[in-house]
């Protein structure tokens, strides 16, 4: 269903012509990216179109979008960087949102440690500024790409979370257009005190704007923020060398990372809490063998063959850790490395050969995990499906139950030759506040057909039978690109809470939410 020609002109009049199009070469840019058979399905694999995409350049051109919006109850939806199949799942009246022109770094507060950015600011553009000033924040997983807004992206877990914290902690001020049209400023900023602070202790609306795992556009439309900074002790500059794809980071003094492996999931947790207590990591992340393969090779053939020889080494044994440390002088550094050995030494660890006996690949990784740049390359290789399930949040030995429940079931499916056979434990998690809480999800892919995707689709409802089954005392939400209507299935309070917020919200329903409490 197109736009009335009234309605079109409203919003032009309102971004200019050359932002925004209802060509239908543009709308199917937006309506294809990874994930979609998981939501429409696997004989289709595009989400429906939007009427319109408008590129909105401030908070004044956004407002009044939402209030044409209003007018002629049209849903909207907008999204930052469009990483995963998130866009409107309506098949009619829908407009989007792109923020792509509201990209600036606003602010850099080295004295109160905050940052104030748009939407589209992706982690590598704050990233790199805050390197020359000896700063940082926190990175989601999916990389240096994606949004850097704190509210935005899905769930908020990323790599460096250890010492920077989950994205969503790290939400400040923020400046946020109601579904109403109406301007909401928090925390300090709406007290008109600067972006500083957020709501602080207690229940507050920065809960109610980044939701179970985030609004998906569910709420509105988030204009600006402050982020929360920390200190950053590695280099002002990364000196990388190499050719694409194979990137490297030239060695840094007071800066490396290990990986290790160790006999049971007990010793996994073990390991993890200790490493967490110890405060010397900047990274800590549950790692497997296949990140590190894919991580590693140029083309498929070098990714197979480097995962046979990482499946050797590891003899069987759990995916440990990935520890990535950095100091500020050479005795601090060495004093961090000397604690790591001894966690491993007491936890039984074995350090992969694979990447010790190998510095030029050790320093493709230290390229790619202090940028955060490498879930592309081990998720999304060419003629394979990949979903993320047995997705929660909690305290390290929660999260190493998970990964062993979670890679029982994948070992009855490999077994059954339905998914790829990567080994079972490819249970990924990043863990925050020095392993305080974190989160793991359990990886599974296949090839990029009916049956494949069917397969995966299956991994994902298995899970969430077995996270709502009291014998495995599981806690969590499933697989993230699953409509509200599916986590339901986990959490009637969570969606029942927030269709009711919804309603008070967004009286006309404006805000298209699937993805958020399925209206």
């Amino acid at each position: 269903m197109a736009l009335k020609k009234e309605v079109y002109q409203a919003l032009e009049d309102i971004v200019g012509p050359e932002n925004i199009s209802e060509e239908p070469a543009v709308l199917d840019s937006y309506a294809h990216s990874w994930g979609e058979e998981y939501i429409v399905g696997p004989d289709f694999r595009w989400m429906p179109r939007f009427e319109a995409v408008l590129l909105p350049g401030n908070t004044q051109e956004v407002q009044a979008i939402v209030k044409v919006c209003n007018r002629w109850r049209i849903k909207l939806k907008a999204h930052s960087v469009g990483y995963g199949p998130f866009m409107c799942s309506l098949k009619e009246g829908c407009i989007g949102l792109d923020m792509r022109r509201m990209n600036r770094i606003l602010e850099i507060n080295e004295k109160g440690m905050y940052a104030v950015i748009e939407p589209y600011v992706t982690g590598a553009q704050l990233h790199a500024e805050l390197m020359k000033r000896g700063l940082a924040t926190g990175m989601i997983g999916p990389g240096a790409n994606t949004s850097a807004f704190p509210i935005v992206p899905a769930s908020g877990e990323g790599w460096p979370e250890n010492a920077y914290a989950n994205t969503h902690r790290n939400q400040l001020g923020l400046e946020w257009v109601l579904p109403t049209g109406e301007v909401l400023r928090t925390g300090s900023l709406g007290a008109g005190a600067g972006w500083f602070c957020s709501e602080g202790p207690g229940p507050s609306v920065r809960g109610l704007a980044a939701g179970a795992g985030a609004a998906m556009g569910g709420v509105g439309v988030f204009t600006k923020a402050g982020v929360k900074l920390y200190h950053w002790p590695g280099p002002k500059l990364l000196p990388v060398a190499g050719l694409s794809p194979s990137y490297y980071l030239k060695e840094q003094p007071r800066f490396g990372f290990w990986f290790f492996t160790v006999p049971s999931y007990e010793k996994a947790a073990d390991a993890g809490n200790k490493i967490g207590q110890s405060e010397i990591a900047i990274i800590l992340q549950k790692g497997m063998g296949w990140k590190i393969a894919a991580d590693s090779g140029r083309n498929m053939d070098e990714v197979l063959a480097n995962f046979r020889e990482i499946s050797a080494q590891m003899k069987g044994r759990v995916g440990g850790w990935i520890v990535l440390i950095g100091a500020d002088t050479e005795k601090e550094f060495r004093y961090k490395q000397k604690v790591l050995m001894q966690i491993v030494k007491d936890v039984d660890g074995e350090l992969l050969p694979f990447l010790e006996d190998n510095p030029d690949v050790k320093a493709r990784f230290l390229s790619r995990w202090t940028r955060c740049s490498s879930c592309d390359r081990e998720c999304r290789r060419v003629g394979g499906g990949r979903l993320s399930a047995f997705m929660t949040q909690d305290s390290i030995d929660h999260q190493m139950n998970v990964a062993k429940v979670s890679t029982e079931l994948k070992k009855e499916l490999i077994k059954a030759r339905r998914i790829w056979d990567d080994g079972g434990d490819q249970a990924l998690g990043n863990f925050g506040e020095h392993g305080r809480v974190g989160h793991v999800e359990q990886i599974a892919m296949a090839h990029a057909t009916d049956e494949g995707f069917a397969a995966l689709r299956d991994y994902g409802q298995k899970s969430v039978k077995l996270m709502s089954d009291p014998k495995y005392k599981i806690t969590g939400y499933p697989p993230l690109g699953w409509t509200m209507a599916e986590r339901q299935l986990l959490d009637d309070a969570y969606v029942n809470w927030a269709t009711k917020i919804k309603k008070v919200i967004d009286p006309h329903n404006v805000s298209e939410s699937s993805f958020y409490t399925s209206g």
